[in-house]
């Protein structure tokens, strides 16, 4: 059966078989239906974790109640193939979190969930006039109500470099960045592969290394 003819006997687009659609992340990022709306997409997310059917009129959580487990014994082939759809799993996650909130700040029932004052914002002064007044007040000295920090980098390159190319050349010598932290990429990706040597984590204790640490 065509898709055509399978919306000409359903009621419509929503009421398709799964069999009809053919969810994956280049198919579903521009997709409005994403998160939420639509079962083929929640069903494909499920099962890339589960590797196996998921029921959708059953309860979720004990069906993924091994997905842990599971991760543990498979063979590296099968990590890897699962951690390509990561990106279409963790969107799914995202987008669904997003409809879940939307719904529920517009007065809408979620079976199971409600919505509750979250953690309280970082302190500030209502008042920083009076708080400053108040705290000169205690004659603290002005090192003890006041902080100082230098400039970043960034601002210091908003500042100069522009308009004084030579300074900020001189200003730049001084500027360090730490290494990039190991990130997981496909194979197609340019950058070259980090050479990876379980030896290097490991002191070096053979008789050698120890007599000359002696001498």
């Amino acid at each position: 059966m065509t898709h055509g003819y399978a919306i000409a006997e359903c009621e419509g687009v929503t009421t398709l078989p799964p069999t009809c659609f053919n969810p994956g992340e280049k198919q579903c990022r521009f997709c409005k239906a994403k998160g939420g709306l639509c079962a083929a997409e929640a069903q494909h997310a499920l099962e890339l974790v589960k590797g196996d059917f998921v029921d959708l009129t059953a309860p979720i959580e004990e069906q993924l109640s091994e997905v842990p487990q599971r991760i543990t014994v498979l063979e590296p082939a099968q990590l890897a193939e699962i951690y390509k759809g990561l990106d279409f799993v963790e969107n799914f996650c995202k987008n669904l979190r997003a409809r879940v909130a939307d719904e529920l700040n517009v007065g809408h029932t979620v079976p199971g969930l409600k919505l509750v004052t979250g953690k309280l914002g970082n302190r500030a002064w209502g008042n920083e006039t009076e708080a400053e007044a108040t705290l000169k007040g205690f004659r603290l000295k002005r090192e003890e109500m006041y902080s100082m920090k230098l400039i970043s980098p960034t601002q210091a390159e908003k500042l100069i470099k522009k308009d004084n190319p030579r300074r900020w050349t001189k200003l730049e010598s001084l500027i360090t960045r730490a290494e990039g932290k190991p990130v997981i990429t496909l194979e197609s990706d340019p950058r070259p592969a980090l050479v990876i040597n379980p030896e290097n984590d490991f002191d070096d204790v053979t008789d050698e290394s120890l007599a000359a640490d002696l001498i």
